[in-house]
C-alpha cells in the first residue's frame, strides 16, 4: 500500500479521480464515484472497472430511523416493505446498486456490474465496516497515505 499510496494523487471530490483518469493525469483512481465512472462508460471514455480479487463491496442497503418516532409501527411496516423483492427492486434500480437479495432484477446494470453467482463480495457488515473497523481502516489511510498531497 505505501508504494501505492507513491502512485496515487488524492483528489478533493470521487468525480475528479474518474475524470482525472480519464484526462491521463493519472493512471487509476481507487474508489472513484460508481454513478460517474459509469457515466464515462457510456460515454465512450477508455476506463475500465476492476474487480478487487477479495471481492466486490455488497451493501446491505442499510435503513436509519429516528429514535423514539411518534409512528414506531409505521417505520416497522416500511422496513418490512423495503427489504421485500419489490421494495428491493425499487431501491436498487434507483441506486444503481446490487440487491442482496438474489431475486432482484439486474437489467438496469451493465453486465460487469451484476452478481454472478459464485462471485465474491466483501460484505458491508464485515469489521472493516463497523464504526471500529472503520476507525481502525482510516488510522491505516492516514499513516499509509501521510505526506501525500490532494
Amino acid at each position: 500500500m505505501r508504494a501505492l499510496a507513491k502512485q496515487v494523487a488524492l483528489v478533493p471530490n470521487v468525480n475528479d479521480s474518474a475524470d482525472a483518469v480519464v484526462r491521463g493525469q493519472y493512471p487509476i483512481a481507487l474508489s472513484p464515484s460508481l454513478e460517474r465512472g459509469r457515466q464515462l462508460v457510456e460515454e465512450g471514455a477508455p476506463v475500465k472497472f476492476v474487480e478487487p480479487k477479495e471481492g466486490l463491496r455488497l451493501g446491505t442497503n442499510g435503513v436509519e430511523f429516528v429514535a423514539n418516532a411518534p409512528h414506531a409501527n409505521a417505520a416497522k411496516l416500511f422496513l418490512h416493505w423495503f427489504y421485500t423483492r419489490e421494495g428491493q427492486t425499487i431501491y436498487a434500480r434507483n441506486n444503481r446498486a446490487v440487491s442482496v437479495r438474489k431475486d432482484v432484477p439486474q437489467d438496469y446494470l451493465p453486465p460487469d456490474q451484476r452478481y454472478v453467482e459464485g462471485q465474491r463480495f466483501m460484505m458491508a457488515e464485515a469489521d472493516d465496516f463497523t464504526a471500529e473497523g472503520s476507525q481502525r481502516v482510516t488510522k491505516l489511510a492516514q499513516q499509509i497515505f501521510e505526506g501525500v498531497k490532494p
